[in-house]
């Protein structure tokens, strides 16, 4: 549906582009592009040009293609559809072009001639100019039974006719020949079988093993890092640049007589006592063999079945990595003295005195009794009861400078027999309590206070307990003003309390961007001074669009701000004239909207009195449902938008 107001005549410059199809009454006068062509360089550009009828042209113009007046024809490429042909007036469809790309002359007593086709240039079948001429390749006319292994056979052969004619006079027979052709050596590589003797090496010729598979030379090299082997395993020994030979992982050395040297010097053991030294690592040394051989047997013995840490009849005593050894019965002597800790599963007794020296830590499973006096140097460990003379329900050892004695506990606390010990009532006064008796405390988070939490207050010189629930309404009872707290934290600010001074200047800016408005959505307006209403966004859209829209009737009008629309078809000219610019103010908008606008009649929008539109002519809706809006700019000046 075309919209149209005409302002004058259409005065187009620069080029037009049609997107659409163009329907025109008329499309060109007589003299309206006489001479010309229709071109990008005159100013016409679109994406085809179609006719129903004929279209004649003196020349077509275009990039990648040409055809002069004469017919003839210059394009980059030609494309045409799968299975199309090409022909003469006469002969239509001498060539046809399949999908697959197989190009197809047609059948019939028709000549396919290449005229340059001399030996230097002409016919080429992959790339490759062929040089036969016809002449040539008709020589294989009616040549049958020939491969293109008989033209490479033939191509080989050098002899002359003559050679070739005595070999008629020989025994020579074709299976001669099958193993001769067979043999690709060269006559300098079968003359190194010349002199060769079989099982021996003869200097620069070929190497023939005798009939057991032996050969004899006077020495054999190999390449740096090269084997000599068996053939199910060729690298039994390698042998490298630096005089090194290596025997293979799994290879047994086996000497039926003789003995092994190492650096010239006879190996005498046997087998079976070299193998005493399997699994020995690197601590096996000489001085430790001599040391060993010094020994008896019964030194030996004393070693042998020890245990490292724990206690054996008969046997040595060693230490663990922590120096340490149990599984002892007993030790027996007058005087002992150890350093580290001394376990016992049974009593230890110590006759006479008894002296344990360094830190030592005694712990038996039975008693301990020193029949003297005891001297310890470490921890005495008890696995029962510690006993003194008196031992007095709920006394306490006390140290009197002298010896530990036992004493009543009295004061402030007492103490029962299992150890518990009781704070009197109304003991604990001030001064007892520390500075850091609040401020050391974990500190409680807010999140974590209840309000079932209490706490103490003195209550006219009596400690009471109070709820945090309600020391917080306590505090809330007393605020007043603009607001008031409430029971439980339900704080109401007073009607008409908040003033433009209590605002925040992010108030509005630092709010989340509303980015899909609703008609229903709700602002604040002031409706005249100290008046604070509600307003929608649709009602505040119909004010900025300049009102309610405005029906016109079919008849002059006045027009107003805001949209106006033809409410009855036009059937006369009309003239609506632009509101008068007392009471404008830039920026306002008139939107005008026809109807149905009979044939030969328009609506004409008039400026009121110095007013004016643009460049000052009329502007008329001519056609159905024609649009257009204006914008006051500034005094007496509309703008077409």
């Amino acid at each position: 549906m075309a919209y149209k107001f005409q302002v004058g005549p259409a005065i187009l410059s620069g080029s037009t582009t049609f997107k659409e199809a163009v329907s025109v009454d008329s499309l060109l006068s007589t003299n309206a592009i006489a001479g010309s062509s229709l071109s990008a360089s005159a100013g016409v550009s679109g994406a085809s040009i179609d006719s129903d009828g004929d279209a004649t042209f003196g020349t077509i113009t275009m990039p990648g293609f040409a055809v002069d007046a004469d017919g003839d024809t210059a394009l980059k490429s030609l494309k045409v559809d799968d299975g199309s042909t090409i022909g003469s007036d006469s002969q239509a469809g001498m060539l046809a072009f399949a999908a697959d790309g197989d190009l197809t002359f047609h059948d019939g007593a028709f000549d396919f001639d290449v005229a340059s086709h001399d030996g230097s240039n002409g016919l080429k079948l992959g790339g490759v100019l062929l040089t036969s001429n016809a002449a040539e390749l008709n020589l294989l006319d009616n040549v049958s039974g020939l491969v293109k292994a008989d033209f490479t056979k033939l191509a080989a052969i050098t002899a002359t006719a003559a050679e070739i004619n005595d070999l008629t006079s020989n025994d020579v027979d074709a299976a001669d020949f099958t193993k001769l052709a067979a043999v690709t050596s060269t006559a300098a590589e079968l003359n190194l079988l010349d002199d060769a003797a079989a099982a021996t090496v003869v200097n620069s010729k070929a190497v023939i093993y005798g009939s057991s598979g032996q050969v004899q030379a006077a020495s054999v090299v190999v390449a740096d890092d090269g084997a000599i082997g068996a053939v199910g395993d060729l690298d039994m020994i390698t042998l490298d640049a630096g005089n090194d030979v290596t025997f293979a992982s799994d290879l047994d050395i086996i000497m039926a007589e003789g003995k092994l040297k190492l650096g010239s010097v006879a190996v005498t053991s046997t087998a079976a006592e070299l193998n005493k030294l399997d699994g020995a690592d690197s601590n096996v040394t000489a001085a430790k063999l001599s040391t060993l051989s010094a020994l008896s047997d019964a030194e030996i013995g004393f070693v042998d079945g020890a245990s490292a840490g724990s206690g054996v009849a008969s046997k040595a005593l060693v230490l663990d990595s922590d120096k340490r050894v149990a599984s002892v019965d007993r030790f027996t002597g007058n005087d002992f003295r150890f350093s580290e800790e001394v376990k016992s599963g049974n009593a230890i007794s110590i006759s006479g005195s008894g002296v344990i020296s360094g830190s030592s830590h005694f712990q038996g499973g039975g008693n301990i009794t020193v029949a003297g006096d005891g001297v310890f140097g470490g921890e005495i460990s008890l696995g029962s009861l510690f006993k003194m003379p008196d031992n007095t329900s709920g006394k306490i050892l006390v140290a009197d400078g002298t010896s530990f004695q036992e004493a009543a506990m009295s004061g402030d606390i007492t103490i029962a027999s299992g150890g518990a010990t009781t704070i009197g009532a109304g003991k604990v006064l001030h001064s007892m309590l520390a500075d850091d008796i609040i401020s050391g405390q974990d500190e409680l988070a807010h999140a974590d206070i209840a309000d079932a939490d209490d706490m103490m207050i003195d209550d006219g010189g009596v400690v009471k307990k109070v709820g945090v629930d309600s020391l917080r309404d306590h505090f809330f009872g007393v605020v007043s003003g603009d607001a008031a707290i409430a029971d439980g934290g339900v704080l109401t600010i007073a009607g008409g309390a908040v003033h433009h001074s209590m605002l925040s200047e992010d108030v509005i800016s630092g709010q989340d961007a509303n980015t899909d408005p609703q008609d229903a959505d709700l602002l604040m307006l002031d409706d005249g001074p100290g008046t604070v209403k509600k307003i929608t966004l649709a009602n505040l859209g119909v004010y900025f669009a300049g009102g309610v829209p405005t029906g016109r009737g079919d008849a002059d009008a006045t027009l107003t701000e805001g949209l106006q629309y033809a409410s009855a078809t036009i059937t006369a000219n009309r003239t609506w004239t632009l509101p008068a610019s007392a009471g404008l103010t830039v920026g306002d908008k008139v939107i005008v909207k026809a109807a149905v606008v009979n044939s030969g009649v328009a609506i004409t929008i008039s400026p009121d009195g110095s007013q004016s539109i643009d460049d000052g002519q009329p502007v008329k809706l001519e056609e159905d449902y024609a649009a257009l809006t204006l914008v006051y700019v500034a005094a007496d000046t509309w703008r077409l938008v």
